[in-house]
C-alpha cells in the first residue's frame, strides 16, 4: 500500500469519525472516541498536515471541556479535512501528469517527429501567413 493510500485510508476513517459526531452528538462522544480522535490527530501530525491535526486537537478539547463551541468545531475540522483532501488530489493528480509527460518526452527523444521544414508543411506556411 502506497504512502498517499493510507493517507486516504485515514482520511476516511476521520470522516467516519466525524459523521458519527454529528449524528450521535457530541455530548454522547466517550473516552473511546477521542482516544480514536487523539490517534487520527497524531498520524495527521506524522504526516505533515499541522492545520488539520491542530484542528482536530482543538476538537477533542472542546468536546472534553463540555464546551459550547464544540460544535463550530466539528465543522472547522470538517472544513480543514475536506481541504486537506483536495490538495491531497490535487498533488496526487501532478504527479500522475508528471509522469506522463516522463513517458511522453521518452518516447519524443525514441522516435522525434518531423518538424517544419523538414519534410512537413508547418501551419504558418498552409494558411499563407509565413
Amino acid at each position: 500500500m502506497s504512502g498517499h493510500e493510507e493517507i486516504v485510508l485515514t482520511i476516511e476513517q476521520l470522516r467516519r469519525e466525524f459523521e458519527d459526531l454529528g449524528v450521535r452528538g457530541l455530548r454522547a462522544a466517550g473516552v473511546q472516541r477521542v482516544a480514536k480522535l487523539a490517534l487520527i490527530r497524531e498520524e495527521f501530525q506524522r504526516i505533515g498536515a499541522e492545520h488539520l491535526a491542530e484542528q482536530i486537537g482543538d476538537l477533542i478539547a472542546a468536546i472534553q471541556n463540555d464546551d459550547r463551541a464544540a460544535a463550530a468545531a466539528l465543522l472547522r475540522a470538517q472544513t480543514s479535512l475536506r481541504l486537506f483532501e483536495r490538495v491531497l488530489t490535487l498533488e496526487v493528480a501532478a504527479a500522475k501528469l508528471l509522469a506522463l509527460v516522463g513517458e511522453d518526452q521518452t518516447r519524443e527523444r525514441v522516435s522525434p517527429r518531423l518538424e517544419p521544414g523538414r519534410g512537413e508543411t508547418g501551419p504558418c506556411e498552409e494558411s499563407g501567413h509565413g
